[in-house]
């Protein structure tokens, strides 16, 4: 028998190749025992699942314990324990078989008296003789959106009442199906206007033990009451823009330029940044270009344009290996391709031709003067009517340029006192406090004429530029309020009162300007208050209205999510409560889609309280004294800065600074980082750009 094979038959099975009863102890071979006995005593474990997932780690095919060098440990970990359930899987299963979960359902309250009544009265009817009113239980329970259908059943007679429908239907003729629940369309109108999408509604009804709808009906009911609110949205453009033309009938406007308007544009993307490191192409899927008019104070909406490259069933079918294209195919939600670039001449040509479908000719167009939504415009005018639309530049872009234009300029350096660095935050305050006073300057010729060439002359423009430049020089011979805003008294100037140089320090003893400093800032002053500036601001237009509307759309539409079948539906629905406002354009959409709130309820006086409150903060803003606190906080804040100057640390925060980017032959001079601490960091050639040289 060879060795180390057992004895089968009535024998036992004895392995000869094992170590035998009483055997010799053999020591494990080492070369040297002063060795083996220094070595650590290895520890064995057996650890539950997740913490074998972190305490080894996968090399290949093999599991290693390493530290942070990579050397592996010497403690031995077996097969993990079995998985124990996580707490969210506890929470699935009952406690005992029977029992019934409470949960928290919504009914209508009206229905739920009904339903009590009937049933009580059905069930005391059914066997007189048994007293048995308290032993009601439910016998079936249907769910419908967030909506239920009940049914209850007696535990001692067997009584089993019909199924009774706790919730209200929306009426719609001439459809065949199932009627949708009101609750369910109010969630869906609800949903336009929050930031949250449906999962994040979900997991708030989940939290509130309320049984959330499921996935696929919420999404299906909020596509169709998107369509549904884009109707509504465009019908009510085409009524305001006929409502221009009435007014201006009203006014006495001749007849023919009773159809003019005035707008502004301005367009918003779904991204902060226009290019993309991970994918060839702009970074934004959504784009969306608003018009507001300025014939009227309200500055309403007359018209959009929305870009969207965004398709889910696009993206699914391609997936699936079919030859997909977006725009398209049935059903997609894209409107434009992909690898397309989105450019605002075209939504401001589709603007055009909006309000050219309306009647409406556009006189004056306000815009930045960033893109070219202004040329799409007037070339659609230019062709299809013979119509020259002018463009004005927007006041708040146009100061904005002249404060980029005053921190980059180059001036002597003995104009203000101090270090290079210190030189450069009062520069920084200096035209903070020049931005101001141009401003307000501004503001005052606006109040005597709405055009502000006829309210001042060529030779008036020159002369308040003059008295600027004066006047910060310590001269106060030519000041006059009316003017440039200065007194013009030795203890009463803009100097003394100025709340941007208080903050910072600085009078007319430190402000030291050399006959080419102040050549210099004639220039700055000029891009604001000069004869050019005034006439390309003439009507002091703006967009800070598309603006605010942007942040409205923000909030509807956020740019971290994606809506690709419900995405005009939000944009439709933002632009619905800045005409009517928050509770308005609720109530609107709610009467259009048959699914009102009854009038006097709690929540229709809560919606009346959120209009009433966001109309109070609007206007509340534009108050005088809230203007003038807002001023002197800004200033404030800018004492405060220069007061904790000193005890501020430097920032330490500078790109390629541990990681030096490699200067490749052929890049340009900005390829290399600015030096760290320059007080003229901004002043590369491509900086030349961004203030107009």
């Amino acid at each position: 028998m060879a060795k180390g094979r057992g004895i089968r038959g009535k024998f036992k099975y004895i392995n000869k190749g094992s170590f035998q009863k009483n055997h010799e102890k053999v020591e494990p071979f080492s070369s040297s025992k002063e060795l083996r006995d220094n070595l650590p005593p290895r520890k064995i474990h057996r650890l539950s699942k997740d913490m074998h997932d972190l305490v080894l780690k996968q090399f290949g095919e093999a599991y290693v314990q390493p530290d942070i060098h990579g050397n592996n440990g010497s403690s031995m970990v077996l097969r993990p324990k079995p998985a124990e359930p996580e707490p969210h899987e506890k929470y699935t299963i009952r406690d005992h078989p029977n029992s019934i979960p409470d949960e928290n359902i919504i009914v209508s309250q009206n229905l739920l008296l009904v339903m009590m009544n009937s049933v009580f009265t059905a069930h005391s009817s059914h066997k007189p003789e048994r007293k048995c009113m308290g032993d009601l239980t439910f016998n079936n329970k249907i769910p419908f959106g967030l909506c239920w259908k009940v049914a209850f059943q007696c535990e001692k007679c067997n009584f089993i009442s019909p199924l009774y429908q706790l919730y209200e239907e929306v009426e719609s003729e001439g459809k065949k199906g199932r009627k949708a629940a009101k609750l369910n369309t109010q969630v869906a109108v609800a949903l336009q206007e929050v930031p949250i999408g449906i999962e994040g509604f979900r997991k708030i009804l989940a939290t509130c033990n309320i049984k959330p709808s499921s996935s696929w009906g919420m999404h299906k009911m909020s596509s169709n009451v998107s369509k549904v609110t884009q109707e509504i949205c465009d019908k009510d453009l085409e009524k305001r823009c006929k409502q221009i033309i009435d007014i201006n009938k009203m006014r006495g406007v001749n007849d023919d330029q009773q159809n003019q308007v005035s707008i502004s544009t301005d367009a918003m993307y779904d991204s902060n940044v226009l290019g993309d490191r991970s994918k060839m192409g702009q970074h934004a899927t959504r784009a969306v270009s608003i018009a507001t008019e300025n014939n009227t104070s309200k500055m309403q909406i007359l018209s959009y344009s929305f870009k969207n490259k965004s398709c889910w069933r696009g993206a699914a079918l391609r997936s699936q290996g079919f030859p997909v294209k977006c725009p398209g195919h049935e059903n997609c939600s894209a409107n434009m391709n992909r690898a397309h670039a989105f450019t605002e001449y075209d939504m401001g040509h589709e603007i055009a031709s909006k309000l050219d479908k309306a009647e409406l000719n556009v006189g004056y167009i306000t815009t930045d003067g960033d893109a070219k939504g202004s040329k799409g415009v007037q070339d659609y005018y230019k062709s299809k009517r013979n119509h020259r639309v002018k463009r004005l530049s927007d006041r708040i872009h146009k100061e904005q340029l002249q404060y980029t234009k005053g921190v980059n300029t180059q001036f002597s350096r003995n104009m203000f006192e101090g270090t290079i660095k210190e030189c450069g935050k009062l520069q920084k305050a200096f035209m903070k406090d020049v931005k101001y006073r141009c401003s307000t300057i501004t503001r005052n010729l606006a109040k005597k004429h709405h055009d502000l060439t006829l309210a001042a002359s060529t030779f008036t423009l020159i002369h308040i530029c003059k008295s600027i430049i004066h006047c910060y020089d310590g001269r106060h011979d030519i000041c006059k309020k009316k003017f440039n805003g200065c007194e013009g008294k030795a203890g009463n100037n803009w100097l003394k009162r100025s709340i941007f140089l208080k903050a910072c320090g600085l009078n007319e003893t430190n402000i030291n300007m050399t006959d080419e400093d102040k050549d210099k800032l004639r220039e700055i002053v000029e891009l604001r208050l000069g004869p050019d500036a005034i006439e390309q601001t003439r009507y002091n237009t703006h967009t800070n209205k598309c603006e605010s509307v942007n942040a409205v759309i923000n909030k509807t539409l956020p740019k971290r999510n994606v809506y690709s079948a419900t995405a005009y539906g939000r944009l439709t629905s933002a632009i619905l409560q800045v005409n009517h406002g928050l509770g308005n354009s609720t109530h609107l959409k709610l009467k259009s889609l048959r699914a009102s709130l009854p009038k006097g309820s709690s929540a229709s006086i809560a919606i009346h309280k959120m209009q009433r409150r966001a109309m109070y903060f609007k206007k509340y803003k534009t108050r005088r004294y809230v203007r003038s606190n807002r001023a002197f906080h800004k200033a404030y804040h800018l004492n405060e800065y220069f007061r904790a100057a000193d005890e501020k640390k430097q920032i330490d925060y500078m790109k390629y600074q541990l990681d030096r980017r490699p200067i490749l032959k052929g890049d340009h001079n900005y390829a290399a980082p600015p030096p760290r601490f320059s007080p003229r960091r901004a002043d590369h050639t491509y900086a030349l750009r961004k203030v107009g040289k």
